[in-house]
């Protein structure tokens, strides 16, 4: 069995709020999927995100850069891991089992301790 950090290495997301999404392509990820656009990408793509608050767990794939939003980690380091493989394997975890509420403990935290 391989402990998470050698799996892959999550970043939580750069906050963008509503009035300053500015007019362009590319997707802003938030917990649940695209929340919008932006004109700049801080995420070269293809890339993965993990919901870290609202819908903790879901797990999204993006196939171009994008925007991570911080209610979304997402995948800084495949660890050598091709990305949809990377996908596939977080969203076998079932990672929302671990929302415990709405003061859930941070999921990266969960993620170090728990999946391995």
């Amino acid at each position: 069995m391989v402990e998470f950090e050698q799996f892959a290495v999550l970043q939580r997301g750069k906050d963008l709020t509503r009035t300053n999404f500015r007019p362009g392509p590319i997707p802003v990820a938030g917990s649940n999927g695209i929340i919008g656009f932006h004109d700049k990408a801080i995420v070269s793509g293809p890339g993965v995100t993990v919901g870290r608050s609202g819908s903790v767990g879901k797990v999204t794939f993006y196939p171009d850069d994008f925007w991570a939003h911080n209610t979304a980690l997402y995948v800084k380091d495949f660890k050598g891991n091709h990305q949809r493989f990377t996908a596939y394997q977080l969203d076998l975890q079932k990672l929302s089992r671990f929302k415990t509420g709405p003061r859930s403990q941070l999921l990266i935290e969960i993620l170090s301790e728990k999946c391995q």
